[in-house]
């Protein structure tokens, strides 16, 4: 092949790539998604107040039978419910149902579309968690295993501290420190610390006037938490945005 034919279909390739890129990249802002949204089948079991109860109908184990007992799963407030079952291949309700599990999931709704959302405090997030497994317990008659994601861990804490362990089978976490100090450093001066602690205090108090903080701020304090995944996650997005196919297997795990 000549110098002018290689340097013609390298021309063309690259025309080619810009136009598909273009195409899904503008697909991408008009739609925000090329597939329809995934979400698993369930029940509303239970809503009261900010309180939504989920439950995800049995099946027939798929996998090596481990537990017939009720689960219950409970997202942090930075990242929707859906952190549990974000697509058919990247899904702990489906993990924990071929597993045998009797699946449910607390449903904290989302604060700021919600009247008086904003005004939820700590504690009305434990006493939900509570509630929650007293209304498991009545349903399936068992004590509950429960499972918290981050923020979602340290509420499940203190619902379990708060009840006393009544009712509870076991406790599992992912992300959930039980004392933020000790993942400081020890030889970390404790003074820049505490000056660091009152400077965020400072740029913190504009939210005041706010009301609360919004959602689209959370969800983005939630992704600095590690900036090196969300670069390399933007990277390969940009760099295949010629590649549908790759876009859409992307696509559950892009928030």
């Amino acid at each position: 092949m000549g110098t002018k034919q290689r340097a013609k279909r390298d021309w063309r390739r690259r025309l080619r790539r810009t136009y598909f890129s273009a195409r899904n990249a503008t697909r991408m802002i008009r739609g925000g998604r090329f597939t329809p949204p995934y979400e698993a089948e369930y029940e509303l079991a239970h809503q009261e107040g900010a309180l939504r109860l989920r439950h995800y109908p049995q099946e027939p184990p798929t996998l090596p039978l481990v537990c017939e007992q009720p689960i219950l799963l409970v997202p942090p407030l930075m990242v929707t419910a859906q952190v549990y079952d974000i697509s058919p291949e990247l899904s702990a309700v489906a993990y924990l149902r071929g597993r045998g599990f009797d699946v449910w999931l607390v449903d904290f709704g989302s604060p700021e579309r919600e009247r008086g959302g904003l005004e939820r405090t700590l504690d009305d997030h434990v006493l939900m968690i509570a509630r929650a497994i007293d209304l498991v317990r009545a349903r399936t008659g068992q004590d509950v295993h429960i499972a918290g994601y981050s923020q979602g861990g340290m509420f499940v804490y203190q619902a379990v501290a708060y009840r006393g362990s009544e009712g509870v089978a076991s406790v599992v976490t992912f992300g959930s420190p039980v004392d933020m100090q000790k993942n400081i450093p020890a030889d970390v001066n404790r003074g820049l610390i505490s000056n660091l602690s009152h400077a965020l205090r400072v740029t913190m108090r504009p939210m005041d006037l706010l009301g609360g903080v919004p959602g689209s701020l959370s969800s983005l304090a939630f992704k600095l938490m590690s900036p090196r995944k969300e670069l390399k996650y933007l990277r390969m997005i940009l760099g295949n945005l010629d590649d549908r196919e790759l876009l859409e297997r992307l696509e559950p795990t892009r928030r």
